[in-house]
C-alpha cells in the first residue's frame, strides 16, 4: 500500500507540474503607421488629398484587425467659371487584414473593413446671370454621414522597428468605390 501511495503522490506531482506550467505566451506584433497621398472623390468628381492613420494588430503571424482614422479634403482643383465644389469627409473604420506574402524583406496585405463616413459636400447648382454679369449662386449642401466599406491592398517594406508602405486604397458607399487614391505612409513596430 506504501508503494501505491508513493507512486500515486509521484504521478499525481508529475502531472500537476505538466498542467500549472504556463505556456509561453507570444508577443502580439503591432505596427501603428500615418502617411499622406493623393485621392479622387468620383461622386462630384473633386481631387485632393487624404491624411491617414492605421494600426495594425497581429492576431496570427498573417492575420489581424486593423483600425483606422482618415480624413479626406478636395484641393478645390474642380472649380470652374460659375463656382466650385467641394468635399471634406472623415473616415472611422475597423476591419481585417491578411498578409498574402510576409517575408524579412516585404509584405503584401489585403485589408477589408466597415468604415463610417462623416463630413461635408459642397457644389454650384445655379448661377445666375443679368448683363452678362453674375449676381447670384446657389450652392447645394450636404451633410454626410453613411456607413460605406474600405479596401486597401498595400506594399510594406523596410528595416527591422520602421515600415514603409505604398497603399491603394478604395472607399465606397455602393457597390462602386467612391473614393480612390494611393498612399505612402510610414510606420513604427511595437
Amino acid at each position: 500500500m506504501k508503494k501505491f501511495i508513493f507512486l500515486f503522490s509521484v504521478l499525481l506531482i508529475i502531472s500537476f507540474q505538466t498542467f500549472a506550467q504556463q505556456p509561453e505566451k507570444q508577443k502580439k506584433e503591432k505596427v501603428y503607421s500615418f502617411g499622406m497621398g493623393i485621392m479622387n472623390e468620383n461622386d462630384i468628381g473633386n481631387f485632393g488629398i487624404v491624411v491617414t492613420n492605421d494600426l495594425k494588430i497581429y492576431l496570427l503571424r498573417r492575420f489581424g484587425v486593423n483600425p483606422r482614422l482618415s480624413y479626406f479634403q478636395s484641393l478645390g482643383l474642380n472649380t470652374y467659371d460659375d463656382g466650385f465644389s467641394s468635399y471634406s469627409a472623415i473616415f472611422i473604420g475597423c476591419g481585417l487584414f491578411y498578409s498574402v506574402v510576409k517575408n524579412k524583406k516585404m509584405e503584401i496585405t489585403i485589408n477589408a473593413g466597415p468604415s463610417g463616413v462623416f463630413g461635408n459636400s459642397t457644389n454650384l447648382v445655379v448661377a445666375l446671370y443679368e448683363n452678362g454679369k453674375l449676381v447670384n449662386q446657389r450652392f447645394d449642401n450636404e451633410y454626410i454621414r453613411n456607413m460605406a466599406y474600405f479596401t486597401d491592398l498595400e506594399f510594406s517594406w523596410g528595416k527591422r522597428k520602421i515600415v514603409n508602405t505604398l497603399a491603394i486604397k478604395a472607399t465606397g458607399m455602393y457597390i462602386f468605390p467612391e473614393f480612390l487614391g494611393i498612399v505612402y505612409k510610414i510606420g513604427f513596430r511595437f
